[in-house]
């Protein structure tokens, strides 16, 4: 987080900025929070991750500051450089764009000059709404047409079945051991559903600790 110059007044900007390893000269960091702090932000949140992950610290803390702010009666804007800053694909995008709408904070893009405070910039959200709803069904109909694809090709479906040698071994750690089942799931590579369904075939009952 960056330099913090907050003065009496009751509205603040967030910024926040984002990185992957791969693009780091293309895109770089530094490019984006000076982008940022010329554009009048208080404070500049930022990180290197990917933009496919939903836990991205610095990008959590940053909306959760600006929901602070607006609890305190702040008038708050989010910026960001680029929309894809948010996320890779515009869905999920959007889905965080209306979380923050939805409390009240104003979401600025400086270089799509995107604000969702003016009347244009509610129609390029709407805009970006239905291509992110057009991609969500495109995606959907395709993962259909190919399970549907697969099926008549003969192809079983979903994960393959447990070994022999897999189950024996869940059953052991379970009925020898004191191990929780998210241990054992995780000792022998497979879920807790997957353990708890062999347990449930086997009806087998844990030993009583010494």
């Amino acid at each position: 987080m960056l330099g913090e110059k907050i003065s009496m007044k009751k509205e603040i900007n967030i910024g926040y900025a984002r990185v992957s390893t791969v693009e780091r000269q293309v895109l770089g960091l530094e490019l984006q929070i000076r982008a940022l702090k010329e554009a009048g932000c208080d404070k500049v949140f930022y990180e290197e991750v990917s933009g496919s992950k939903d836990d991205r610290d610095q990008m959590l803390k940053a909306i959760e500051s600006s929901k602070r702010y607006v609890a305190k009666k702040f008038k708050v804007r989010f910026y960001i450089y680029k929309l894809d800053r948010l996320g890779r694909h515009s869905s999920k995008a959007i889905q965080i764009i209306e979380n923050l709408n939805s409390n009240g904070i104003e979401v600025v893009s400086i270089k799509e000059q995107f604000d969702t405070s003016t009347p244009v910039g509610v129609l390029q959200y709407q805009i970006l709404a239905s291509f992110a709803e057009f991609e969500l069904n495109s995606i959907r109909q395709r993962t259909k047409e190919g399970l549907a694809q697969a099926r008549l090709n003969g192809k079983r479906l979903g994960r393959p079945p447990l070994s022999e040698e897999v189950k024996e071994k869940i059953l052991k750690l379970y009925k020898e051991t004191d191990l929780t089942v998210i241990k054992i799931a995780e000792l022998c590579s497979v879920g807790t559903t997957s353990v708890y369904n062999i347990l449930r075939e086997s009806d087998v009952k844990r030993r009583r600790s010494r």
